[in-house]
C-alpha cells in the first residue's frame, strides 16, 4: 500500500510540473514540431544513441565486470542495458534503468556468504565516476565560456555539485567510513539481507582495483558523455538553435545530475524545468527549452526503452534469454 501511495505521489508531482510548464509558457505540442527545420538530425541522434553510446558503454561496463572477476560478452550486456532501459522508464528519477541493470546482474551473478563483491556494484561504480567525469565537464565548461547572465550563479551550482559528488564519493570509497557504517549494520535486526547486500556493495566500491581502470574508464566515460552532449547539440541545431557545444557542456551534466532527484518518474517534468531555467540565460524561448528537452529524452532514453520493449517481449516468449 505504502509503495503505491509513493509512485501516486511521484505521478502527482510529474503531472504538476508539466501544467505549471504548459499553462506557464503556454507550450503546444504543434508549434514544438513545427519548429523543428531539420529532422534528419533527429535519426543522427538516434544512430549515435543506439549504435555509439550503446558500444562505449557496454565496453566500459564490461571492463569493471571483469575488474570484478566476472565475464560477459557484450551481447549479453546489450540485452540486459536494453531490457533494463525498458523495465526501468518507470521507476523514479532518471537513472530507474541502473536500478534495473543492477538487479538483472546480481541475478546473474549473485553474491554468496562466502563472496565479499557484488556485481552489481560494477554500475553504481560506472556511474560513481561517469557523474564526476560529467560533473568537472560542467566545471570546466562554465569557467571557460564567454560571459552569459547569471554565470556566477551556473558556476556556484556546479562548483556545490562537484563538492558533493567528491564527498559522497569519499564516504563510498573509504575504508574508515566503510568499518563504521558495516558496525552499525551489524546490530540492524530486522532486513538482515538487504543490510548484508548492502555492507558486501559498500566493501565492493571500498577494494575496487580504481588504479586497474581508471584511464581506461575515463577514456571510455569521457567518450560517452561527450557523445551525449552531441546529441543534444544536434537536437538544438534541429531546432534551428545553434548554441556553441561548449555552452550545453557547461549546462547539460547540471541538468543530468540535478534530474537524479527521485521525486517524479523518471526525471519527467524536473529536467524539463532546468532546461528552461538554464537554457532561458542564454535567451532560449522556454516553450522551445521544454520541447528539446522531451525530444532529447525520447531520444536518449526512448528509443533504448523501444528496441528494449522489444527485447522484453522477445524474452517473455523464450527467443532470447537474460
Amino acid at each position: 500500500m505504502k509503495k503505491h501511495l509513493v509512485k501516486i505521489i511521484k505521478l502527482f508531482v510529474t503531472i504538476s510540473i508539466f501544467a505549471f510548464l504548459f499553462y506557464k509558457f503556454g507550450f503546444k505540442v504543434n508549434d514544438v514540431f513545427n519548429s523543428i527545420v531539420m529532422p534528419w538530425l533527429l535519426l543522427v541522434g538516434i544512430f549515435l544513441r543506439l549504435v555509439v553510446m550503446q558500444g562505449i558503454a557496454m565496453n566500459r561496463w564490461q571492463l569493471f565486470l571483469r575488474c570484478s572477476g566476472i565475464n560477459e560478452s557484450i551481447w549479453t550486456l546489450t540485452k540486459i542495458s536494453f531490457i533494463s532501459s525498458f523495465v526501468g522508464v518507470v521507476l523514479p528519477s532518471s537513472q530507474g534503468g541502473d536500478v534495473m541493470r543492477m538487479y538483472f546482474i546480481e541475478k546473474r551473478h549473485r553474491c554468496s556468504d562466502s563472496t565479499q563483491m557484488t556485481s552489481s556494484s560494477t554500475v553504481l561504480i560506472e556511474r560513481m565516476i561517469g557523474f564526476v567525469i560529467l560533473a568537472l565537464f560542467g566545471l570546466v565548461c562554465t569557467i571557460v565560456v564567454p560571459d552569459f547572465p547569471n554565470k556566477h550563479r551556473v558556476l556556484l551550482i556546479i562548483s556545490l555539485i562537484n563538492f558533493g559528488l567528491w564527498s559522497a564519493i569519499f564516504i563510498l570509497t573509504n575504508r574508515w567510513c566503510y568499518e563504521k557504517i558495516s558496525a552499525k549494520l551489524l546490530y540492524v535486526k530486522h532486513f538482515k539481507n538487504v543490510c548484508t547486500f548492502i555492507e558486501k556493495t559498500h566493501y565492493s566500491l571500498v577494494n575496487f582495483p580504481y588504479r586497474q581502470v581508471i584511464l581506461p574508464s575515463a577514456i571510455l566515460i569521457g567518450s560517452y558523455q561527450f557523445v551525449t552532449v552531441v546529441i543534444l547539440y544536434l537536437v538544438f541545431v534541429a531546432f534551428g538553435i545553434n548554441l556553441p557545444i561548449y555552452q550545453h557542456m557547461a549546462f547539460y551534466p547540471i541538468i543530468v545530475i540535478l534530474s537524479i532527484v527521485p521525486i517524479s518518474i523518471s526525471g519527467l517534468g524536473i529536467r524539463e524545468g532546468f532546461f528552461v531555467y538554464f537554457y532561458s540565460l542564454v535567451g532560449v524561448e522556454p516553450q522551445i527549452a521544454v520541447g528539446i528537452s522531451l525530444v532529447n529524452y525520447a531520444i536518449d532514453v526512448l528509443s533504448g526503452v523501444f528496441v528494449g520493449g522489444i527485447l522484453y517481449g522477445l524474452k517473455a516468449v523464450g527467443f532470447i534469454k537474460v
